[in-house]
Order: C-alpha cells, then structure tokens, then sequence
C-alpha cells in the first residue's frame, strides 16, 4: 500500500500540527513522536486508518519520527 501523509496535532507539549508519512498496513501500533517538543503519542491502526485506540509503548510498535 502506498504511503500518505496524515496530519497530526500534538497535544502534549507544543500544541501545534506536523505532517507524518505513513505506510498503512491492516492493523498494528505506531507511536508518533512530535519534530518540535519530542512528544510521543501512542494509536493504533486498523484497516489503514488511525484509530483513537492507546496502546503502552510494547516493543513491536513502530517508532514515527518526522
């Protein structure tokens, strides 16, 4: 499946927006960490979308950095 980008809010530090390219797979966890504050955000994806599904930092997740 081809990448897309996705537009995303942190709202742990910096309150502000950053682009992430993302490849969609069905389903597994990623973790986001924001280029201005290095805040990390947790979700989960299903079926190519991101869901609003948390998950703890398990060692299978995928590590997003912008």
């Amino acid at each position: 499946m081809p990448r897309q980008l996705f537009e995303f809010y942190c709202s742990g530090g910096c309150r502000g927006y950053t682009v992430v390219p993302l490849d969609l797979d069905d389903e597994r966890d990623v973790i986001f960490v924001c280029p201005q504050c290095r805040h990390e955000h947790s979700r989960g994806m299903k079926n190519g979308q991101i869901t609003e599904r948390r998950h703890q930092h398990a060692k299978d997740s995928e590590l997003v950095h912008r």
